[in-house]
């Protein structure tokens, strides 16, 4: 019940949300439930920012206000404050990287166009699971869900990222319309560096963990997860 009184707020917050007037130069951004500035909607900010026509807000908790950018049309808010409700509720266009919930907790961008970068490729199943749910509380929230969790736009970074995507995003409104071959932004200065800068990096990777500059560096980054859970969505 607890469950099912929840999402009938969002899903009324959400409608409310659609009543207000939306500045089309205002762009509002997060990135991992506000725990972070990071990520590919980090690189779209830092993309955008040099377009001094937009107000570009980052939305995130207290103690990552110090890594956003200190250009003029930057701004930070913090995550849950009534200021973010503000500029999630006046913005016109939203980038985020996991839902609506890099902004805020209940989704007012009813209106806004919402941009899904997401973090990576899109190889995990997102349809809501029924596992150890009544199956009314299933049914009202997953249909609740179908309404409140939906996305404008999605990016991919090939043709056949796209096909796993219109499978992976399948209940939160992707068709083959509106996915943009775009790439990852967050990768696009893999492409950008000339080689003055990569080998900048290689050196200090090489000082900071003391390699022998005649070995070559092989990184492995896999994915860390806190929770130490066992349960995967495949």
């Amino acid at each position: 019940m607890k469950n099912i009184i929840r999402s009938l707020v969002e899903l009324l917050l959400y409608y409310i949300s659609g009543l207000f007037i939306r500045r089309k130069n205002r762009i509002i951004f997060g990135a991992w439930n506000g725990d972070k500035y990071a990520d590919n909607s980090k690189y779209m900010l830092e993309y955008l920012k040099d377009n001094k026509e937009y107000e570009l807000i980052w939305c995130g908790k207290m103690g990552i206000e110090d890594d956003i950018p200190k250009d003029e049309n930057v701004k930070f808010v913090e995550y849950g404050s009534w200021k973010s409700y503000h500029y999630a509720l006046t913005s016109k266009y939203a980038f985020i990287t996991h839902s609506q919930n890099d902004i805020s907790k209940f989704n007012v961008l009813n209106g806004a166009k919402i941009v899904q970068l997401w973090h990576g490729i899109g190889i995990k199943n997102l349809a809501p699971s029924a596992s150890n749910q009544a199956k009314l509380s299933y049914k009202t929230r997953t249909k609740i869900r179908s309404i409140v969790r939906r996305y404008d736009y999605f990016i991919s970074s090939s043709e056949m990222n796209k096909k796993r995507n219109l499978i992976a995003f399948r209940s939160y409104g992707i068709n083959s319309d509106n996915v943009i071959e775009s790439g990852q932004p967050r990768n696009d200065l893999f492409f950008n560096f000339n080689n003055a800068d990569i080998e900048k990096i290689r050196e200090s990777y090489y000082k900071k963990y003391s390699i022998p500059t005649d070995k070559k560096i092989i990184t492995y980054l896999p994915t860390f997860r806190e929770d130490k859970s066992e349960q995967f969505l495949l």
